[in-house]
C-alpha cells in the first residue's frame, strides 16, 4: 500500500483512518436467502488487504511499510504519511526531503497528528504542540508558551491550533491572510486548514472562514447552521450538518463541491482536491478530482440497484435513491446535481447523464452540444430514460416516447403512431422500443443493420443497444443479437439460457443469470444447481421460490406433502417441478433431496 500523490489536510487522513476502522468493525452478516448473479460477457472487452488497519488508494509514490500495528489516526501530506499508534507514539514514512518524516526523538504522549504540504504537526496530551519539516514560512515555529491546545490543523504552509478556551492561534505563511484569526473569535470547537484558507466551526453550529477566497472557498452559504464538522480542501470547503447531510462550496473544477444527490448518514467529511464522506454504515463516498484515482471507492460498494455506463463514466444507483458517478468528467457528466433526491433510474450517454425522479420528471447534465441535456419543458409522467451519444429518450407512462438532442440519423424521429411501448434502449445513434406485445421497433442510424429487427422476433421482454448492435432478451431466457459484430458482440454463446437481463456496451454484450444462493455460502454450487431445475410457480424462470429447498406444494414447509407430489410424478420428465436434481427423471434421488430439506423454507 502506498501514500496518495496530492496535498491533503490532516482531516482527510483522520477520515480515512476512521473509515478503515468503521469498515473493520461493521457487522458482516449474510441474509438467509441471498440473490446472486452470474454475468457472461462476450465481445471486446488496488486491492486492499483485509488484515490492515489503513486503506488508501490513488496514485502510489512511496513505500509506507507494514501497517499491522494498532493505529488510532493517520494523516497524509503531499508525499508523506504519519500514523499515530495507540500508545501515543508516531510513525512516519514517505518523501522526507525536508525531514517531515523525522519524528523527534523521544516524542510520546501524542493525541492528534496533522500533515501539511511538507511539514508535520503533533499535539501532545499535555496541550503542547511539536512541529517539524519544511519551515520556509515559519510554519514549524510554534509560538512561545503555547499551551492548552485541543486540536491542530495544517495547511500548505501554515499551521493552526485550537485552544481549550475556544480561541485560535495560527502561524506560517500569511500571503492570503490565512493566519489572520478574526478579532474576537471565540467559541470555536473545530478548525480546518486548506491550501491557503482557514475555517473555524463555532459551538453554535456556524462557520467563520478567512484567507484566500479566489474560488469562493470562504463564502459560507447564507443561513448555514447546524454544522458539526468542517473540512478544507485545496480551494473548497465542506461542512457536515447534524442531519447527516453535506454542503460544499468553493473551487469546483473537478466537481469537488458537487455533493452526491441525497447523501445522508454522513458522520465525517474530508477534503483535498476532492471530497470524501464517511457514512454511518462504515462505507465511503468520494467525489471531485480523480486524476490519481482518489475517488475510486474500494470494492465492497453495496445496496446497488442499477448500474449504467456512459462512454467513459460509470453511474451506480443505490437502493436509497442516491447514485454515484465516476470516470471521465470532462463535460461534468459525473457532477450529480446538488440536492437531487428520489432518483429511480439513471442513464449515461457519451458525455452526459440523465436521471429519472420518482415524480416522473427528468434531470440531465454534462455535455449539451446538441441539446441532449435540454429536457423538454413540462415533461412529466416519465417511467424510463435512456441516453445515446448525443441524444436522450424518455418513455412515458402512457406508452409514448419523447426524444431530443442530435437527430442526424433520425434517432429522435419517433415513428408515427407508435404506442404501447414498455421499454426503450438507445445506442450510439439509434433507438429501440419494446412494445407490450413483445415485438420491437427500431429507428436511427442503420449502417450496421442495428435497426433491422429479425423477422418474426416475438416474446421479447427486454432490449439493449450498443454502439452499432442491438440485443433482445426473450421470455424463454434466450438472447438474440444483431448489427455490428466486429468484436463478436453479436455472437451469443451456444446454449445460453436462463438469462434474466441483458446489457450492451460499445462493442460487447453482457447477460445476467440470476439464481438463489439457498445455502447462503456466497456462491452457486451443487446444492442450488440440483434445486434450480424446477419452475414450481410456472413463471418461466427457476427462481428463489423454486430453489427454496423443494417446497413443491408452497406451504412454507418441506414435508411429506412434497414427497407425495414427487412420488406421483415418478418417471421421465423435462423441467417438471418434482425433478429436484435435474436428472431428467423423477425418482428416489428427488425424494432424498426433499427429505434432506425437511423443515421451514424461509
Amino acid at each position: 500500500m502506498k501514500t496518495q500523490k496530492f496535498a491533503i489536510t490532516g482531516l482527510i487522513a483522520s477520515t480515512l483512518a476512521a473509515a478503515a476502522d468503521a469498515f473493520k468493525r461493521a457487522p458482516r452478516t449474510m441474509p438467509m436467502w441471498m440473490v446472486a448473479a452470474i454475468a457472461i460477457a462476450i465481445g471486446a472487452g488496488r486491492h486492499a488487504r483485509a488484515d490492515m488497519d489503513v486503506v488508501s488508494w490513488g496514485t502510489q509514490t512511496c513505500d509506507q511499510g507494514d501497517l499491522r500495528e494498532s493505529y488510532t489516526q493517520v494523516a497524509a501530506g503531499l508525499r508523506h504519511t504519519v500514523a499515530l499508534t495507540s500508545d501515543g507514539t508516531l510513525v512516519a514514512w514517505g518523501y522526507n526531503a525536508y525531514g517531515q518524516c523525522n519524528v523527534p526523538s523521544g516524542l510520546a504522549g501524542v493525541s492528534q497528528v496533522a500533515a501539511g504540504y511538507l511539514h508535520t504537526v503533533a499535539l501532545k496530551n499535555d496541550g503542547t504542540v511539536v512541529v517539524w519539516g519544511r519551515n520556509t514560512y515559519g510554519q514549524c515555529n510554534v509560538p512561545p508558551g503555547l499551551t492548552g491546545v485541543t486540536l491542530v490543523a495544517a495547511g500548505q504552509y501554515h499551521t493552526v491550533a485550537l485552544k481549550s478556551d475556544g480561541t485560535l492561534v495560527a502561524w506560517g505563511w500569511n500571503e492570503y491572510g490565512q493566519c489572520d484569526v478574526p478579532s474576537g473569535l471565540t467559541g470555536v470547537t473545530q478548525v480546518a486548514a486548506g491550501y491557503y484558507h482557514t475555517v473555524a466551526l463555532k459551538n453554535d453550529g456556524t462557520l467563520v472562514t478567512w484567507g484566500d477566497n479566489g474560488s469562493g472557498q470562504c463564502d459560507v452559504p447564507s443561513g448555514l447552521t447546524g454544522v458539526t464538522q468542517v473540512a478544507a480542501g485545496y480551494a473548497h470547503t465542506v461542512a457536515l450538518k447534524n442531519d447527516g447531510t453535506v454542503v460544499a462550496w468553493g473551487r469546483n473544477t473537478y466537481g469537488e463541491c458537487d455533493v452526491p444527490s441525497g447523501l445522508t448518514g454522513v458522520t465525517q467529511v474530508a477534503a483535498g482536491s476532492h471530497t470524501v464522506a464517511l457514512k454511518n454504515d462504515g462505507t465511503l463516498v468520494a467525489w471531485g478530482d480523480n486524476r490519481y484515482g482518489q475517488c475510486n471507492v474500494p470494492s465492497g460498494l453495496t445496496g446497488v440497484t442499477q448500474v449504467a455506463a456512459g462512454y467513459e463514466h460509470t453511474l451506480v444507483l443505490k437502493n436509497d435513491g442516491t447514485f454515484t458517478a465516476w470516470g471521465d468528467n470532462y463535460s461534468g457528466q459525473c457532477n450529480v446535481p446538488s440536492g437531487l433526491t428520489g432518483v429511480t433510474q439513471v442513464a449515461g450517454g457519451y458525455e452526459h447523464t440523465v436521471a429519472l425522479n420518482n415524480d416522473g420528471t427528468v434531470v440531465a447534465w454534462g455535455r449539451d452540444s446538441y441539446g441532449q441535456c435540454d429536457v423538454p419543458s413540462g415533461l412529466t409522467g416519465v417511467t424510463q430514460v435512456a441516453a445515446g451519444r448525443y441524444h436522450t429518450v424518455a418513455l412515458k407512462n402512457d406508452g409514448a416516447i419523447v426524444a431530443w438532442g442530435d437527430n442526424s440519423y433520425g434517432q429522435c424521429n419517433v415513428p408515427s403512431g407508435l404506442t404501447g411501448v414498455t421499454q426503450v434502449a438507445v445506442g450510439y445513434s439509434h433507438t429501440v422500443a419494446l412494445k407490450n406485445d413483445g415485438t420491437l421497433a427500431a429507428w436511427g442510424d442503420n449502417f450496421y443493420g442495428q435497426c433491422n429487427v429479425p423477422s418474426g422476433l416475438t416474446g421479447v421482454t427486454q432490449v439493449a443497444a450498443g454502439y452499432g448492435h442491438t440485443v433482445a432478451l426473450k421470455n424463454d431466457g434466450t438472447v438474440v443479437a444483431w448489427g455490428r459484430n466486429y468484436n463478436g458482440e453479436c455472437n451469443v454463446p451456444s446454449g445460453l439460457t436462463g438469462v434474466t437481463q441483458v446489457a450492451a456496451g460499445s462493442e460487447h454484450t453482457v447477460a445476467l443469470i440470476t439464481f438463489a444462493d439457498c445455502n447462503a455460502n456466497g456462491q452457486r454450487d451443487t446444492y442450488e444447481i440440483m434445486l434450480g431445475a424446477a419452475d414450481i410457480n410456472l413463471n418461466g424462470v427457476p427462481d428463489a421460490c423454486e430453489m427454496s429447498s423443494g417446497d413443491l406444494d408452497l406451504n412454507g414447509v418441506v414435508d411429506f406433502g412434497d414427497v407425495a407430489l414427487i412420488t406421483l410424478d415418478f418417471g421421465p420428465c423435462s423441467d417438471c417441478p418434482s425433478d429436484l436434481d435435474g436428472s431428467g427423471v423423477v425418482d428416489f434421488g428427488d425424494v432424498a433431496l426433499a427429505l434432506l430439506s425437511f423443515g421451514p423454507t424461509g
